[in-house]
Order: C-alpha cells, then structure tokens, then sequence
C-alpha cells in the first residue's frame, strides 16, 4: 500500500513538471500555422457561446466536433480571454498525462524501465512539439494509453469494473476525434486481448471472446456515435452541411491520392526518432522470446506495448491521406518497448 502510494505520488511530480514544460511562455504568444485556425475557432466560441461544431466566421466547420474547442472555450472563461494559453491547455494536459499515465504503468515492473520511457516519450520531437500547440491526436492518446492501463491494471487486479470502463472512452475519442479516434482506441483494446495468456484452451477461447466483445462493442458505439454525429450535423447546417461532414472525416481520410505507405517509416528516422528505430529493433530480437511470453508478464507486457504501436503504425499507414501527428498515440508504446531494449541489451 505504502509503495503504491508513493508510485501515485511520483506519477503527479512527473505530471506537474511535464505540465509546466508543455505551458511554460506560452500566456502571450501567437498561434502559429495551424493553430491560426483553432485561435479562430475558440474566439468565435468564446464571442458566440458554445456550439455543436466550431466555426468560422460565422459558418460550421465539418472536420472536427466541437468537444476540443469547448475544453479550451472553458479555460478562455476562466481566464477571462480566449488567449493562446487556453487554447493549448488541454493539449498539454493531456500530454503530461500521457506521462504520468506511463510511469504508473511501468513502475510497478521497474521504476528505472518507467523513467526512461517517459524521458524517450518526452524527448521525441513531434510529440514535444504538438504537446505545446493544439492537437486533437495527443488526447486521443491519451485515451490510447488509458485504454491499455485499464485492462492491465483491471486483469491483474481482477475488476471487471476497469475492464469495461474502456468502453466511455470510445465513446469520449469519438467526440474529440470522430471516427477515427474511436477506432484507434478499440483497436488498442482489441490488440491487447490478441497478446493474453493463451497456454490452454479455455485461455484461449476467453481471449478469443474478450477480442469478440471490444470489437463488437467498437463497432456499436461507432454506429450510434455516428449516427449521433449526423443528426447534430443536420441541427447546425443542414443536409448540405451533412454531406461536408462524411466527407472530411469518412471520405477525405481514405483518400486514394496522397503520401505513400512507407511514409511514416520515413518520419520514423527525424521527427519520431529514436523511439521507433529502436522499438521495431527491440521488437525484432524478442521475436526469439516469444514463447515465454506466457510465464514472463513483463515480456507480455513489453509486447503488448509493441503490438498496440503496430497496430497504430502500421493501420494508418493503410489510407493514403496521412498527416505526421496521427500516429502519436504510439509513441508513449514504442517508448516503453525502446526503454525496455535499451536496459536489456547486454543480455542479448
């Protein structure tokens, strides 16, 4: 007890000195590029009162839900101006999230393995980067390694109550991210049963139907969620602006033009280096290990990791349309698996 309480407690020491990293000279600068638009979005909210979908100039803007903006609509309240600060702040929240969340993850198997990860997470450039601007794909993983942390600790402790507690989160990824951001948090939980403890059969077949039950209710939710989506559509724009939505978030992310498959391989040598060089090394050499995988829970753990930083790797480089950011919510996964092969290779 006394030792989980001081994990807690040093998980909140990396949260608030991440948190004042991601802040720190931000209360007075101007957006820059792409938060130009966000600074539009919260200041119209802020003039106009909270809507459905952010706006610009006055007109619905169908790329994203309005969830984003509203968290930082409500900073701009508090601080009494739509400034850059509460714009940015639930970005970096989230950020120092995702490190807090890292070490309370990987602490209990080794504090030394927990620091390293959430310095790699901190230190990759893009994530650094987008931690300090707006960035809906930084909650999103958050929401990931939520996802993760709640069916470890949910499996070793026994709670069926951590188990499904994943399922609101879909639902909130939906909100931030729209479709995209729920099926990257099902496939997180998906990924994760697939990598079980599966030395009997009656192992195997539970993993089989927990693996059934995620992607199933994925689906559902995705279903409803999108459904939901559309009717809120309707009520802002009309059946013109309907058409808008499905095709920038259905449409226009399955775009048949745009960058090739490899192309997150290639950010993966400057802006997400040297996390997922040294996560696929790493990953490549336990493919000797992989049998133990059953009677090592922290090798199942490391590859766990590993497998949801695929999937998220190697699903988004699927459709052509591509943007750098999308595939941070596999750094804080690739950094943990990194960390690990940095701290064992002498056994190699």
């Amino acid at each position: 007890m006394v030792r989980e309480t001081r994990l807690s407690s040093e998980a909140w020491g990396i949260y608030l000195v991440a948190l004042l990293l991601f802040t720190f000279g931000i209360w007075d600068q101007q957006p820059q590029g792409f938060d130009g638009r966000w600074a539009l979005f919260l200041q119209e909210m802020f003039r106009h009162g909270a809507s459905l979908f952010p706006t610009t100039y006055g007109q619905p803007y169908p790329d994203y839900p309005g969830t984003a903006t509203f968290f930082s609509y409500l900073f701009a309240q508090a601080f009494g101006a739509p400034n850059h600060l509460a714009n940015i702040l639930p970005t970096a929240l989230a950020s120092a999230g995702v490190l807090a969340l890292l070490y309370r993850l990987l602490a209990p198997s080794g504090r030394t393995w927990a620091l390293l990860a959430v310095l790699l997470t901190a230190l990759t450039s893009q994530l650094l980067d987008k931690s300090r601007s707006v960035c809906l794909d930084q909650m999103v993983s958050l929401l990931c390694l939520g996802t993760f942390y709640l069916l470890h600790s949910g499996e070793q402790l026994g709670s069926r109550l951590r188990l499904w507690a994943v399922l609101p989160l879909l639902v909130l990824a939906f909100a931030i991210r729209g479709p995209l951001g729920l099926v990257e948090v099902c496939g997180v939980a998906c990924t994760y049963w697939l990598l079980g403890d599966s030395r009997t059969r009656e192992a195997r077949l539970t993993l089989i139907k927990r693996v059934l039950a995620y992607g199933v209710s994925g689906l559902l939710l995705l279903a409803g969620c999108w459904w939901l989506l559309m009717q809120l559509a309707y009520l802002a724009g009309g059946e013109d602006f309907v058409r808008q939505v499905y095709n920038m978030q259905v449409v226009g992310r399955l775009d048949e033009s745009g960058e090739p498959f490899y192309f997150y391989f290639q950010l993966a040598l400057y802006r997400y280096f040297p996390v997922v060089p040294l996560a696929l090394a790493t990953l490549w050499v336990l493919r000797r290990q992989w049998s133990q995988r059953h009677v090592n829970p922290q090798l199942r753990l490391v590859l766990r990791l590993g497998a949801c930083g695929l999937m998220i790797l190697l699903g988004l480089s699927v459709p052509h349309f591509k943007r750098a950011y999308y595939i941070l919510p596999m750094v804080p996964m690739f950094a943990a698996v990194a960390a690990y092969g940095l701290l064992t290779a002498r056994g190699w």
